[in-house]
């Protein structure tokens, strides 16, 4: 899936939060995924920081996430050490949620670049508690990705869905989601082809 094949229909929304926002929870009810508000809140900030037009999409996955994962962590302890692993997490999450497939085809195993992804939340929100002790906020928020990070990619996975059958152009465009539904069977994409008056099928379109 191209980055301009899934920012499209973002770019012609009014509020990126508000589109956002209906996504995020349409895809947490959809995948049963228990996510508090507030990591709701930071997945549409993550997503809308993301989606700017202009924005350096592989800024924080520049390098092989093992290899960035380890210079965070044995970096002192500094602003600049935390803002390095959450960034980690971020595009982490962000890559795999909206580009798994790319990353699957290149060989690489998802699970395990998850892990990286997770491993960054975890050690940016330890961070946090031994600064300011276990004080909600942040750190619960970091805590929880951490540890439901497949569960979230899993989310974004069916906003990047969802995204990619709204912007679906002409019959050729229509196609494509189809043969992707046909690849991983996604509510989102199903939804989408509905909403168009094609009832997705194993065998074909009616």
């Amino acid at each position: 899936m191209s980055q301009s094949a899934v920012l499209s229909p973002i770019a012609v929304t009014a509020s990126m939060d508000d589109y956002f926002r209906d996504v995020v929870d349409e895809a947490v009810r959809a995948h049963r995924v228990d996510a508090s508000a507030a990591v709701q809140v930071y997945l549409v900030q993550l997503l809308a920081e993301f989606g700017r037009p202009g924005e350096d999409l592989g800024s924080a996955m520049d390098g092989a996430p093992t290899i960035l994962l380890h210079e965070a962590m044995h970096a002192p302890p500094s602003r600049e050490k935390f803002t390095k692993l959450r960034s980690l997490g971020d595009g982490v999450l962000y890559h795999l949620g909206f580009f798994g497939d790319h990353v699957a085809g290149r060989g690489v195993d998802k699970s395990y670049v998850a892990q990286v992804g997770s491993s960054a939340y975890e050690n940016a929100a330890a961070m946090l508690r031994s600064q300011h002790g276990s004080a909600p906020g942040t750190t619960d928020v970091l805590t929880e990705l951490a540890r439901k990070f497949e569960r979230f990619v899993e989310v974004l996975a069916h906003v990047a869905d969802r995204a990619m059958a709204q912007s679906a152009m002409g019959a050729q465009g229509v196609v494509k989601v189809y043969e992707r539904w046909l690849r991983t069977g996604s509510t989102a994409l199903a939804a989408g082809l509905a909403e168009r008056g094609l009832n997705p099928t194993r065998g074909g379109m009616a």
